[in-house]
């Protein structure tokens, strides 16, 4: 897609995000913090991409990835985007077993799902652009909403 092109798609769209994140960085030091925070990318990103998912977006301690922007049926998109979310949820688990034992803390995740009408394309300055998914405010609230009730994990 070439820059400044955007298209309006049918797509699942998946978020997630850490809880209690300020205390969380307040509580340790720079270093282990990005340290951390890697490995919650990569654990969770990786559920993201075993599903046919895109990782598009990091947003301080949030992740956000679609579902179904090659082509792809609603119901194929959204299945992957429930079994991403599911899949970070148990890579949680996992990480959360190592962080208890290294750091002596936990993480909590918020996992939200869309699917609906976004527009997806490149976007930015002309010499730093990136693939980027827009929903619509109306729905961003809602998904965070349903982000607070889905929050999954010990606090931190």
């Amino acid at each position: 897609m070439p820059f400044g092109g955007g298209e309006e798609r049918q797509l699942a769209l998946l978020l997630c995000d850490m809880r209690e994140f300020t205390p969380f960085v307040e509580r340790h030091p720079a270093h282990d913090v990005i340290h951390i925070i890697n490995r919650f990318f990569t654990a969770v990103g990786e559920a993201i991409l075993l599903n046919d998912g895109l990782i598009c977006q990091y947003v301080g301690d949030e992740i956000t990835g679609p579902f179904g922007v090659e082509t792809a049926s609603a119901e194929r998109c959204c299945l992957a985007g429930v079994r991403a979310g599911l899949g970070m949820l148990a890579a949680l688990d996992r990480l959360n077993i190592d962080l208890r034992a290294e750091f002596n803390t936990e993480l909590r995740i918020g996992v939200g799902p869309h699917f609906g009408s976004v527009l997806v394309g490149r976007v930015g300055h002309p010499s730093w652009e990136e693939f980027a998914v827009v929903v619509a405010e109306a729905w961003r609230g809602f998904i965070d909403s349903i982000l607070h009730l889905m929050s999954h994990g010990a606090v931190g």
